[in-house]
């Protein structure tokens, strides 16, 4: 996996889920894949832009200073007006869907007229938002599929399609079907049996910290970290600490916050708690009466730490009336810190986990198979001969890309505007363009309630036969 020198090189536009935990594994893979040189932009919505900023207490300027030749951060707009409720997950995937591909499209259409050296050849996209891949037919750049989560629930996400044929559910299939790589943050190791499932699936995880820390490619967190908190643990034993957090986007009542404070303080084990100023229903979390002062010399409570530090959870049962009570909280503390085999267990899937991020491990070499495909498709997209003045087949080169452009023309001519617009571009030959076509479209569905796409497409386009005949 040699680094690329500058001048004409891949460039891949990253466009990640609007949530921390889709956003930096994300930005991992993105900065990994800058480190060979390939360009990369990373697209993330006007609102985390400026969330991501204000954690770091840096303006734009400030972020483009910082910013290096490989990796460059911008933002498109989410369609929401500013005080809107982001933690809607459902209101801000229908504004995504409605704004994202055509904000998209007009960012990569920028791209390429700056720089005809550093065009978009890669969309890598979040499967969340697996519908901008539709962008990447539009600007001849190939359409990649990330899973930030397991494979084992990327595997339910590519079933869909299925339980939507057979009536389970309604829906749009998902465009990652379509995509032939499906990158994810898992490792071969411990998920094998689901990866085998889908030949496109591709773990090159899991994603940790790169080692440069001052890099752009690890600006990523929403919320200001307090690193206050890495001094603290590093003056307790061992494996003596619970560490307690629930992300960017969960709630709980002020109820179940006040057990889960008091299940903490019962089981008298050091603790870590992230607290989010928005926890407790959207609003300020409050602690139990003197629970801050009697828990002072075991516990830490944060707003946010820095992640990736702690690998191990145990599922805490909830009770006939949805809460997970203090003795429950208490109990499943007590069987984490005391089980020997819990803890075996997690030394050697940490093992297995590092090995294969290392050089020569599965993820290593997965992820070093996709570099050097990125290059490929870069270095050439299209297979069309090109003539030379000193080429003794000029004439023949020539005569075959005007029969090209014919076959081009003819195809193109019998498509709807809509798909006019969709596949006119220089990526494509006559060839290419048909089997394109052919692949997506060639369903009686397709061809006769969703698309217009001719008749003609039931013919045959073969290789040993002129595209003008």
């Amino acid at each position: 996996m040699a680094v690329i020198a500058k001048g004409k090189r891949p460039h891949v536009l990253a466009v990640p889920f609007p949530a921390q935990g889709h956003v930096t594994p994300l930005m991992k893979l993105s900065r990994l894949i800058a480190n060979y040189g390939i360009k990369v932009t990373f697209v993330n919505t006007q609102h985390i832009h400026d969330k991501i900023l204000a954690s770091l207490l840096l303006s734009d300027q400030d972020m483009k200073d910082k910013e290096e030749d490989s990796m460059v951060l911008t933002s498109i707009p989410d369609g929401l007006p500013p005080d809107d409720d982001r933690n809607d997950a459902f209101k801000l995937i229908e504004s995504l869907r409605s704004t994202m591909v055509a904000s998209l499209t007009d960012l990569i259409h920028k791209i390429n007229c700056s720089n005809s050296d550093e065009k978009v050849s890669c969309i890598l996209a979040d499967i969340t938002v697996g519908w901008v891949l539709e962008v990447a037919e539009r600007v001849g750049a190939e359409p990649v599929g990330f899973s930030p989560a397991a494979a084992a629930s990327l595997a339910v996400t590519l079933h869909i399609p299925k339980l939507i044929e057979r009536g389970n559910l309604d829906g749009d299939e998902k465009a990652c079907n379509q995509v032939k790589w499906l990158l994810c943050n898992t490792s071969y190791e411990l998920e094998s049996s689901v990866c085998d499932l889908n030949p496109k699936l591709l773990p090159v995880g899991p994603l940790l910290n790169t080692s440069n820390c001052k890099s752009t490619g690890n600006f990523s967190s929403f919320l200001c970290e307090d690193t206050s908190c890495l001094s603290w643990l590093n003056e307790k034993p061992f494996a003596s600490v619970v560490y307690i957090s629930f992300g960017s986007l969960a709630v709980f009542s002020q109820h179940q916050l006040d057990e889960l404070a008091l299940g903490l303080e019962l089981s008298g084990q050091p603790f870590l708690w992230v607290v989010r100023s928005d926890l407790a229903n959207g609003s300020q979390a409050e602690y139990p009466k003197g629970f801050v002062e009697r828990v002072a010399g075991i516990g830490k409570i944060v707003e946010w730490a820095p992640q990736e530090k702690w690998k191990i959870g145990l599922r805490i049962d909830v009770d006939e009336n949805g809460i997970r009570t203090r003795n429950e909280i208490k109990t499943k503390i007590e069987m984490l810190l005391s089980d020997d085999d819990l803890k075996a267990n997690a030394v050697k899937l940490k093992e297995i986990v590092e090995e294969s991020v290392d050089q020569g491990g599965s993820s290593f070499k997965n992820f070093g198979n996709f570099i050097d495909h990125l290059k490929e498709y870069r270095d050439d997209p299209v297979t069309r001969p090109e003539p030379t003045n000193t080429d003794p087949r000029t004439a023949e080169i020539a005569q075959w890309t005007k029969r090209d452009q014919i076959g081009q023309g003819t195809i193109l001519s019998a498509l709807s505007n809509t798909l006019f617009d969709v596949y006119c571009s220089d990526s494509y030959t006559a060839k290419s363009l048909w089997d394109e076509l052919d692949r997506k479209y060639n369903t009686e569905e397709q061809r006769l309630k969703k698309y217009s796409v001719f008749k003609f497409m039931l013919d045959q386009m073969v290789e040993d036969k002129s595209v003008a005949e």
